[in-house]
């Protein structure tokens, strides 16, 4: 963005860069993303404020590359090495577990990375997004289970166990599952007794 190109002043760029940047912060923290570049020429790296949340960092750790790659778990460190270079594709996706830096817990995450390059094809810079997927793949975790464990119920006992609290047709005690209603696509859940 150049005051020739767009017609505006160096001070009026400037003051939509900032403006721009500080919608761009809301937006990754918002989504629960965090990047970082890396840039392959110089050998810097800058994180982004969401990439700092997520793996536990303060604003003012200093990140770099290798200690990105120092928090991906060993299993998934030499996979993710390999695709961070470019030479796996044009765009590298990858689950994977991390160490967070502030309370040493064990996460698992989402990449996407991406070489860029110059007119001459050498490799500038890589642009790499998370998420952290911890919350989303125990979820899953948990609904398969019950997936396989619904699986091998019969339609009687499933119905049982549905029942309210009290006792079965067979006698036994049951207790009581939380009360929960549908209501036009949305689940209200409230303790029992309510």
């Amino acid at each position: 963005m150049t005051p020739k190109a767009t017609g505006l002043s160096p001070s009026e760029i400037a003051s939509r860069l900032a403006r721009e940047n500080a919608i761009f912060r809301i937006s990754e923290r918002l989504a629960g993303i965090g990047h970082f570049v890396h840039d392959i020429v110089a050998g810097q790296t800058e994180w982004s404020d969401g990439l700092h949340a997520i793996m536990g960092c303060g604003l003012e750790h200093s990140a770099t590359l290798d200690d990105f790659l120092s928090r991906v778990d060993a299993a998934d460190r030499g996979p993710i090495a390999e695709g961070l270079t470019g030479e796996v594709g044009a765009v590298f996706e990858r689950d994977f577990g991390f160490t967070r830096c502030d309370d040493g817990e064990q996460r698992r995450g989402r990449l996407w990375a991406e070489v860029h390059r110059e007119a001459s094809g050498r490799a500038r810079r890589l642009v790499v997004v998370m998420r952290d997927t911890t919350v989303e793949q125990a979820a899953v975790t948990v609904i398969r289970a019950v997936e396989r464990q619904l699986a091998g119920a019969s339609l009687e006992r499933i119905e049982r166990l549905s029942e309210p609290a009290g006792r079965q047709a067979d006698g036994a005690l049951t207790a009581a599952p939380p009360s929960t209603e549908v209501r036009a696509s949305r689940v209200v859940s409230r303790p029992p007794g309510h």
